[in-house]
């Protein structure tokens, strides 16, 4: 399943870049499945970096662990994800300054394990009409801190 959102941030692409990347930031956007993440590798966040992240699937906490495979600060990010009840995850970040603010585009790839493949036909609808809402919400949390 592959899921793509993009939305336009009226704030500077440093803002919207600097928000992302905080591990601590993800759980705060209302309708985000991540419930808490944590760096687990030593250093500056970037290249290579691991993580750990707890998120809300299919009503079950599940524990994934994840690294980073793409920074291009501020313009792209890439992370790849393992773990129940997933076979593999992996989003895509690019951002780039257009008139208005910070275009953030999110392409999500997510290969279910074959237990869940026959789900996928109920699950996935709800899964993109879920991804647009923490896109939209995010997008308000970064305007309304502006002011």
């Amino acid at each position: 399943m592959q899921v793509e959102d993009r939305v336009v941030i009226n704030r500077p692409i440093e803002v919207v870049w600097e928000f992302f990347t905080d591990f601590f930031n993800t759980p705060r956007i209302p309708s985000s499945r991540t419930l808490g993440s944590r760096v687990t590798s030593s250093g500056l966040l970037g290249l290579g970096s691991t993580f750990q992240t707890r998120v809300r699937a299919l009503g079950f906490e599940n524990r994934l662990t994840g690294e980073i495979v793409e920074w291009d600060p501020p313009h792209s990010l890439a992370m790849t994800m393992a773990g129940r009840p997933i076979r593999s995850f992996r989003a895509r970040i690019t951002m780039a300054e257009v008139p208005g603010g910070t275009e953030l585009v999110r392409v999500q790839e997510i290969e279910p394990r074959r237990l869940l493949v026959p789900l996928m036909p109920v699950y996935a609808p709800i899964y993109r009409r879920q991804s647009r809402a923490v896109i939209q919400n995010l997008k308000l949390m970064l305007e309304s801190e502006a002011g």
